[in-house]
Order: structure tokens, then C-alpha cells, then sequence
């Protein structure tokens, strides 16, 4: 087992990415910051753990924009002790949550009771989105919270909204990012291995059209692309992009197969659409990888096809399936970070979260990349104990998450008390420095 430093300063022997190749390198880590950064092993202070060893590789944290830690009256599916526990041991260093949970986060006060649930119980650091509200004052006083990264906008809200809300958001700075499929082109009933049918790619379309020609002053960004039509297409508009490993792995044939384990929203495609997806994956068109991690209850997934929930748990498979696909040769490292870091970071408007540099937030994700293993749901974290990826064999894990200068994940055990920050707190800091 790694070694965890016993005081806030301490000496990271590492190899990590350093202009797009890797370098042997010391990392001072003072408090939650980064204090110097070294080529080679030429600088210490404090403690000294030496990760240089084969495979094993140190990358600036994982950020994941697109999770569903539930909790509040959602919690019996995931809480926020259970969510970012899963988080940490899929090597995630932040999370953004979404407001779809009950009640949801669309008011001042909502916000706030989530707000609380996060702080006081997540182990990793976090920021949220608001959902959608006919109040502009309130979107204004949400958009205003430090921790509030956006406002998130799902099919049945596109007929409601306006240029007040889009102009609050512009306003704020903050990201618009939605799910994007027209209400009316999409339909239920469904049955499994036919649901592009009845949610079908023209749907993602129309709704990115719609947007494009009505609402163009917010930053906009289009989450879980679906297929190479959609990403073209929303990059011709200007938008950013993000995709989940479902989409770039499993087709409406898995949903056939899987049923309700592999029922999500919007749905799986044929699979011509998802190897030109991970064909523009790897050439570096898609902007970022989430996991859309959206949990249920094995019971609520036991249900018939048409009555069970949409959504999977991502959160513990997503980084260990990236790296899989780093060591068959389909993307470089330096996509990897790309994907999981950089674009995140840059989307967000989290420049100085999550890096190696002098100055940046100390929150770092160590891989080995030549470890081996077999997707195992029942020693999940999350609560949701169920995946379409049961069985996948991975070659590359997260073997230690370090959330601002905290070890809080190490080998298989979480090694913290909850110690998860809202994002604001970094962008108050960073101002008055």
C-alpha cells in the first residue's frame, strides 16, 4: 500500500505529464496548494513519497461535470457520502452535480439544504448546477452561490425558457449545459434494443439548432453526445462537448441484451454510430469524458423494461475503462488528461483547480497503468451495486486520489474523513491572492 504523508507538507516523487511528455518530477505539496514544481528529484520539503515506479503514472485530477449523487429525499438510491466515495475510488477529484433529485435545486432554498449535504458529507470536492426556474430573480441568486457552476437544462424545459434566463446565466459567467433532445420528437414504450427509435438521433439535432438559433449568448455546452452527427454538429455551432463510455462502447444491441442495465437517456445507438464516436474521440473532437453516473436500486432496475428508470452508475468504471482503452492504443496519455482535466477545467472556468503548476489546487489522481482487473459492481461504493460493465477486464486503475493535498483514496480503502469542498472557496482564494 502506498505510503500517506503524515503532515500537510510533503514531497511527491512522480512521473507525470510535463508539455505533453513525461517527466520525472517533484511536487511540493503545501496545504491544499501546490508550492513548487521540479524536473527530476531535485527539491524537497517535508515528507518524501516516491511514486516512481513501472506503470505508475501521476496525472492532475479527474474532474467529472455530469454526476447524480441524489441524496435529499433521494438518498435510499445514492447519497453524498456514497456518491463521492465512488467518485474518489474512480480517481475523481471533483464532481458537478446535478439538480434533477427531489426536491429539486431550482430555489434559494434548495440550493442551500444541498449545498449543506454536500459539505458536511462528501469526500471529495464538488460543485453543482441549478435547474431550471420561471423566476429569474431566484436564478439570479442561485447563479450568484461561489459553488454554483451553471444551470442545467433538460428536453421538457426547452419550451419554457426565455432569453431572461439565458441572459442571467450569460450575466453570471456561469455555463449553460443541457441535455440536449427536442420534447417533441421523443416518445416512450419503447422496447429495449429499440429506444433510438422512439428518442431518436433527429431529436439531438433539432434541439442543438434550436439553441443555437434562440439562445447563443450563454456559454453552452452540449452534455453526453450520442453519435458523430451530434458532435459534428454541435461543434460547428461553437458549443463544447463531453461523452460517457456507454456511448463510445455499447450500442442498441447491448440494450437488447442488458435490458434495463443498459437503459439510459438519450439512448444507446447502432453501433456504426458508436465506433465513428470513439473514432472522433480519439482524434480529439469530444471535449471531455463524464459519466453521467445516475444510480438506482436494483429493485427499481428489476422492473419491465418500459417502467424502469433510465440511468447507470459510472463513477467507479469510467477512468479504469479510459485507461483501457489508453493501453489498446486508442488514445494517447496526453488525450487522457485532455478529457478528464484540461477541458473540464477550461469548461468550467476552474483554471488553477487540479494541476501540477506553482499555485494550482494540490488535487491529483495516481494511476498504474499496467494493473489489472475485472469490473466487480458488488464492491462498488456507490449503492447502486449494478453496471452494463459487470465483467469488463480493465488494464489501468486509479491506485490513489489526492483531493487538495488529502490522500483520500488509496488502494481499494477510502483513508479520509469527509473533506470535500465546494469549488467556490478555490475561486475566493484565488481572487484575493
Amino acid at each position: 500500500m502506498l505510503r500517506i504523508p503524515e503532515s500537510s507538507v510533503y514531497t511527491l516523487y512522480a512521473r507525470t505529464l510535463f508539455d505533453g511528455e513525461l517527466y520525472t518530477v517533484s511536487i511540493v505539496v503545501d496545504g491544499d496548494y501546490v508550492k513548487r514544481l521540479c524536473i527530476g528529484t531535485s527539491c524537497r520539503e517535508g515528507e518524501a513519497i516516491d511514486l516512481v515506479r513501472p506503470g505508475v503514472v501521476l496525472l492532475p485530477g479527474a474532474i467529472d461535470m455530469h454526476v447524480h449523487l441524489r441524496g435529499l429525499e433521494l438518498n435510499y438510491k445514492e447519497d453524498e457520502e456514497s456518491g463521492t466515495k465512488a467518485a474518489a475510488a474512480g480517481g475523481v477529484v471533483l464532481v458537478v452535480d446535478m439538480p434533477n433529485t427531489v426536491p429539486r435545486i431550482n430555489s434559494v432554498e434548495a440550493l442551500r439544504a444541498k449545498l449543506h449535504s454536500l459539505a458536511t458529507r462528501s469526500y471529495v470536492d464538488f460543485g453543482v448546477y441549478v435547474g431550471f426556474t420561471p423566476h429569474v430573480d431566484e436564478l439570479r441568486a442561485m447563479l450568484s452561490v461561489g459553488d454554483v457552476l451553471g444551470m442545467k437544462l433538460y428536453p421538457e424545459d426547452l419550451p419554457r425558457l426565455t432569453d431572461s434566463q439565458i441572459d442571467a446565466v450569460a450575466r453570471a459567467g456561469k455555463l449553460l449545459i443541457v441535455h440536449c433532445e427536442h420534447p417533441n420528437l421523443i416518445r416512450e414504450g419503447c422496447p429495449a434494443g429499440k429506444r433510438a427509435l422512439c428518442r431518436p438521433i433527429d431529436a439531438e439535432l433539432r434541439c442543438i439548432e434550436e439553441y443555437h438559433t434562440r439562445f447563443s449568448t450563454a456559454r453552452t455546452h452540449i452534455t453526453h453526445i450520442t453519435s458523430p452527427q451530434l458532435l459534428r454538429l454541435a461543434r460547428r455551432r461553437g458549443f463544447t462537448t463531453d461523452t460517457c463510455p456507454h456511448y463510445v462502447l455499447l450500442s442498441s444491441d447491448d440494450e437488447r441484451r442488458l435490458g434495463c442495465l443498459a437503459k439510459v437517456n438519450p439512448p444507446l445507438r447502432p453501433r456504426c454510430f458508436v465506433e465513428e464516436l470513439l473514432r472522433l474521440l480519439a482524434m480529439g473532437f469530444v471535449d471531455a469524458w463524464v459519466t453521467d453516473h445516475a444510480p438506482h436500486t436494483l429493485e427499481e432496475k428489476s422492473l419491465p423494461f418500459e417502467e424502469c428508470p433510465s440511468g447507470i452508475a459510472g463513477l467507479e468504471t469510467s477512468l479504469r475503462i479510459l485507461l483501457t482503452l489508453l493501453n489498446k492504443g486508442v488514445v494517447t496519455l496526453r488525450t487522457v488528461a485532455r478529457l478528464i482535466n484540461k477541458s473540464p477545467r477550461n469548461i468550467l472556468g476552474l483554471e488553477s483547480y487540479a494541476c501540477t503548476y506553482r499555485g494550482c489546487v494540490a488535487s491529483l489522481t495516481v494511476v498504474d497503468l499496467k494493473r489489472e482487473g475485472v469490473v466487480d459492481p458488488n464492491r462498488f461504493f456507490s449503492k447502486a451495486k449494478l453496471s452494463p460493465f459487470q465483467g469488463l477486464r480493465y488494464k489501468g486503475e486509479p491506485i490513489a486520489t489526492i483531493v487538495h493535498g488529502n490522500f483520500v483514496y488509496v488502494e481499494g480503502e477510502i483513508v479520509s474523513k469527509p473533506i470535500g469542498k465546494g469549488v467556490g472557496v478555490y475561486a475566493r482564494k484565488h481572487s484575493e491572492s
